[in-house]
């Protein structure tokens, strides 16, 4: 039974590069679901989505965790604090006399890749979609670390297991 859930938990590895293609892929269909609003299906198809984002996230950041790759971290934290803080920057600067369409489409690229995603959830329950960016930031860290930590526990578990079989 332990080699089961060893082999379940750890026998793959996904490459960084699968698991950013499949974070981000998610992602946006949460972003562009959100503007669909014609087809009655897509209530039930926002409401999977919602489920797939928060899934998908924490299993790309398990498997880069178990495989210590740092670098799905550094993009987690890049891809949503960076549009964050740029709809911060561009919130405070004087719009109506230095307008910039550049930046209000910088600004507006910004809020597809992190509010939307989020904004079916957030209607539904009153939460701002920041506290839902939060709370899958956490997750997906906490997912990040326990990949690394259970490894490295599973590995001392089975160390263990074999002296004594011996």
């Amino acid at each position: 039974m332990n080699k089961f859930i060893y082999k379940f938990l750890f026998g793959k590895s996904n490459k960084l590069y699968e698991n950013i293609i499949l974070c981000l892929a998610i992602t946006l269909a949460c972003s562009f679901g959100y503007y669909d609003r014609y087809n009655s299906f897509m209530e039930f198809g926002r409401i999977i989505l919602a489920i797939l984002i928060f899934v998908i996230w924490v299993v790309g950041a398990f498997s880069s965790g178990k495989s210590k790759q740092w670098g799905f971290l550094i993009f987690t934290g890049t891809y949503w604090l960076l549009p964050h803080l740029y709809m911060l920057y561009y919130n405070t600067r004087d719009n109506v006399r230095g307008y910039n369409k550049y930046l209000s489409l910088t600004n507006k690229i910004s809020d597809i890749l992190v509010n939307k995603p989020f904004e079916f959830i957030s209607e539904n329950t009153g939460e701002p979609t920041f506290f839902y960016l939060i709370i899958l930031t956490v997750i997906v860290c906490s997912a990040y670390f326990i990949g690394v930590n259970l490894k490295a526990l599973f590995h001392v578990q089975n160390m263990a297991n074999e002296r004594d079989e011996d």
